[in-house]
Parts: structure tokens; sequence; C-alpha cells
């Protein structure tokens, strides 16, 4: 199908915290409403406010997640029709410059799609032993150790994510100066008479 599932990777939502919620079910026109209530563990020993401070933060996780997510789907993106380019330069006399100045640029995406995941990764069971864990699955991990109790994170694990934050906001940076290349291959690309790539999926 052209894709494979990535071996690190995989859904995570933090549980609803407890308290009173509206859930709703919509289909074509007809709207279904119902409230309940999400009551703590009565075996569990953590505190409303304990479990609270642990969700904050794993909310926070979790939106660090999907940032990272959506960078990795847009460099895939664009990867993506990097790769259609060459087929549709086959044959054309002047196509050896256009491709060198897409492998560069493929070659800048791959170095920050790399501190995400390793992109040598197989889903084979040694993967783990072969190649170290990137920011996207480190995150993944951190989130269902924080998860695992109804307790506030510790410090070092506060700490930790406030270190993985730091490194995405980097990456974030180098994605935007990625999308300015991107626009400027772009404007090449017009130059040669062929149409440019779409920085995004969506």
């Amino acid at each position: 199908k052209g894709w494979r599932p990535l071996s690190e990777g995989r859904r995570y939502a933090p549980l609803a915290p407890p308290g009173n919620y509206t859930v709703k079910l919509q289909l074509g026109d007809l709207e279904l409403e119902q409230r309940l209530q999400v009551v703590k563990d009565p075996n569990s020993s953590g505190t409303l406010d304990d479990i609270a401070a642990q969700t904050k933060v794993l909310l926070d996780l979790h939106s660090a997640i999907k940032r990272s997510v959506e960078m990795i789907e847009g460099i895939e993106w664009i990867r993506r029709q990097l790769l259609d380019l060459r087929e549709v330069l086959e044959g054309r006399p002047d196509s050896e410059g256009i491709i060198e100045r897409a492998r560069k640029l493929d070659d800048d995406l791959q170095e920050l799609e790399n501190e995400f995941f390793d992109l040598r990764l197989t889903n084979a069971r040694q993967d783990s032993l072969w190649w170290g864990r990137k920011l996207y699955s480190k995150m993944l991990s951190l989130a269902g150790y924080i998860d695992q109790l109804d307790a506030p994170p510790t410090n070092q694990q506060l700490e930790v994510c406030r270190l993985y934050k730091s490194r995405l906001a980097d990456h974030e940076v180098r994605y935007g100066e990625l999308q300015r290349d991107v626009g400027e291959f772009n404007t090449y690309l017009a130059e040669q008479g062929i149409g440019g790539i779409v920085a995004s999926s969506k």
C-alpha cells in the first residue's frame, strides 16, 4: 500500500479525569446527547488534586506528541512529492540540476525527521537493540510512565518533560525553515516550467 506502521509509534490519549461530562453522538441530522460522571477509582490512593496535576502534564505531553506527528506527516508528504518529481523529470535533458536540488532538500528533511524517530527502523524485534529511541517515542514513553498511577508527576519527570518540549521547540523552528526552503524550491521549479510542491496534505 506504499506505507508501513512505525514500530515505535502508537496512539496515545490521556484518560479523562474524574468529573461531569456530556457525550454527543451525531449521525446525519440525528444528534444524541448523554450526560455521564467519571468517578475516581475507589481503590486508588491518589487524590483529586494528584490526578489534576497528572492530567495537566499529560495533556501538555499529548499536545507535544500531536505536534511532532504533524511535522512527521508534513515531512513525509513533501518527501513523497520529491520522489514523484523524479518520474516527472524522466527523459528531460535539463533534469540533473533539478534532481540535485530536490535531493539536497530531501536530505535536509530526512535529517529533521530522524530527530523524531530513527529512519532505519524495520519493525523487527531487534530495532530497539540496534538503534536508540528518538524524541517521538521518548515522549510516548514518558507519558506512559506518568499515567501508570493516580499520582502527580515526579520532579524528575517534570524536568524530562521540559527538556523534551525544549527540543520540540527547536525542531519546530527548523521545520519552519524547511518550509521556507520548499517555497524557494517551488520558485525555482516555476522558473523551469514545473508545478510546485504542496507543503501540507491537509
